[in-house]
């Protein structure tokens, strides 16, 4: 009886790298529900983004009488305070088939509100609105996550421990953070720009 003799590689689990495996590389999945969001990037600019669920547009396409998609039209409407406190609002014409819609306004303008209208002839129907309360304002924290909190900022008192453990900026920080150097100090004469300074020839 003959003797194989052939040697077989061992069986090894190929691993993929996170770019080459389908589950991370594919697109994630867009949530089948109705959204509607208002980014204000300052005063003067705000962004609204929204999506409509299939479903939801068919609902709206019957309670029209289901006439073909390019009939209806879709209307912007901003609710919003201006400088003085009054109420104001402003209509924008959608073009079809759009998600978003960036506004510049001419004068500061504040608390906005958004609402998306169908609209096919002279009916008006609202499709979508931003919620009644938005997130809440940012507030500055001094609290310091002690991982983060480096040995010369301890060193120097520019952050102190509390009584439970946890770290806070000090007054000293606060005195000295507008300081170029004052978290590291001075720049070591090696390193010191100056010295690395090309001499013009």
């Amino acid at each position: 009886m003959a003797k194989n003799d052939s040697k077989q590689e061992p069986l090894t689990e190929r691993i993929l790298g996170i770019y080459d495996d389908t589950q991370f590389t594919r697109p994630a999945s867009s949530p089948s529900k109705n959204l509607m969001k208002v980014l204000t990037r300052n005063p003067y600019e705000a962004f609204v983004l929204w999506k409509i669920d299939p479903k939801y547009f068919n609902q709206i396409q019957s309670d029209f009488g289901k006439p073909p998609e390019s009939e209806i039209q879709m209307k912007l409407l901003l609710e919003y305070v201006d400088s003085e406190g009054k109420q104001e609002s402003t209509w924008f014409e959608i073009p079809p088939l759009s998600k978003h819609y960036y506004c510049k306004f001419s004068s500061p303008k504040f608390k906005i509100r958004a609402k998306l209208f169908a609209n096919r002839g002279a009916d008006l129907r609202l499709a979508l609105e931003t919620g009644n309360q938005d997130l809440p304002p940012s507030s500055e924290s001094n609290q310091l996550d002690e991982q983060w909190v480096h040995p010369v900022w301890r060193e120097r008192g520019f952050a102190k421990q509390s009584k439970s453990g946890s770290w806070f900026y000090s007054e000293s920080w606060q005195e000295n953070e507008s300081h170029p150097t004052f978290l590291w100090g001075p720049p070591e004469i090696g390193n010191s720009p100056s010295s690395h300074r090309s001499e013009s020839v």
